[in-house]
This record gives structure tokens, C-alpha cells and sequence, in this order.
């Protein structure tokens, strides 16, 4: 079987294939998982089915096209808009979202923040806010973007604050979650 992660450029330096692999190889599956680097999410995907993708990891900034391609979706999704997995269903394909549960898990002392702080508006984004939510659903959230009107467009049903990405310099947060890439330039405190 041929599953890959589906993403911008960027992907090419991603460490899931060699993590995959590895797990196919200790756990004798017959599979192999790539990178499919693109600009043209519904021309690569319809490709890659032609070749046999049985299922694919989805990355910055795919995750909505993600969500909007699939036929179905895992109904935790729905209010969602974004997926960061799709698996092959038949002729269709259904997608998932892990982000949720990753960040709920990986950031457990979330549920002792009061405020948070997202840096970045991408397709991530309403991922960390529903695992935000999940874990102090009266925190508040504040939103830093580099695109605020991309941002409302993006995040307006999640009832979050949004402001300019500069104006992080001035923010207090018990948390500060980082959503944006390595090559996004941060106005960061010089301490």
C-alpha cells in the first residue's frame, strides 16, 4: 500500500517517511509513505489515487482543501473545516482530524490556562482552539495573526479574539501556542 504526506514544499525536510517506514519494516507491513509535495491539492490527490494512495497525512496549507475534498468526514470534524488525514473509502476518500487529540495530549497543562495565545491563523489553527476549548473551556484566546481579515474568514465561528501578528509584543498569556512555520519571521521580545 502507498500512503504519503500531502503539503507544501516544505515536506521535503518532514521526518514522517523515515518514521513510517520504520514502523512498516519492525511490524512487516507491506507499505511504503512518501512525501507528495504540492501547490495543486485536488490534482495531486486525484493522481495519487490513480496510483493506489491508500491514505495520506495532510499538512500546512492543505488541511481545509482536505476537509473540502473529501466525501465524508469523521463527524467530530464537521464544525471543524480542516483535516489533516484522509483515508481511501472505496472510490471516495474520508478525512480525520488528529491534531485535536495530539495537542490535547501533548500540552496536558493546558487546562490551567486562563489565556492563550496563538501565534499564526493557518489551518491548524481551529485544531489548537478546540483542544484549547476542550481543556479550559472558559479560557481566553487571542488569535495573532499575519492576515486578520484571512483570519476572521478562517476562525469567525470559534468566537475568538483576533489581532495584528506585531502586536504580540504587548500580549500577557499563561500560554503561548506557536502555529506558525520555522520561515515566518516573529516579533519576538529581545529577551
Amino acid at each position: 500500500k502507498i500512503f504519503g504526506i500531502i503539503g507544501g514544499k516544505q515536506i521535503l525536510h518532514s521526518l514522517s517517511p523515515v518514521i513510517h517506514n520504520a514502523l512498516f519494516q519492525k511490524h512487516k507491513i507491506d507499505a511504503v509513505y512518501s512525501c507528495f509535495p504540492t501547490e495543486h491539492f485536488k490534482r495531486t490527490v486525484k493522481t495519487l489515487r490513480k496510483l493506489g494512495l491508500a491514505g495520506a497525512s495532510v499538512t500546512a496549507a492543505l488541511k481545509t482543501d482536505a476537509f473540502l475534498f473529501s466525501g465524508k468526514h469523521d463527524p467530530s470534524i464537521e464544525h471543524l473545516g480542516v483535516a489533516n488525514t484522509l483515508v481511501r473509502i472505496g472510490a471516495g476518500w474520508k478525512a480525520f482530524n488528529t491534531d485535536v487529540a495530539g495537542i490535547e495530549q501533548g500540552y496536558p497543562e493546558l487546562h490551567r490556562a486562563m489565556s492563550v495565545a496563538i501565534l499564526g491563523a493557518g489551518g491548524v489553527v481551529p485544531s489548537v482552539i478546540l483542544a484549547v476549548r476542550h481543556r479550559h473551556p472558559k479560557a481566553q484566546i487571542t488569535v495573532f495573526a499575519r492576515d486578520q481579515k484571512k483570519a476572521v474568514s478562517l476562525l469567525k465561528k470559534f468566537h475568538v479574539a483576533i489581532q495584528p501578528l506585531h502586536s504580540v509584543l504587548s500580549c500577557r498569556a499563561d500560554a503561548v501556542l506557536c502555529t506558525v512555520s520555522q520561515d515566518v519571521s516573529l516579533p519576538l521580545p529581545a529577551r
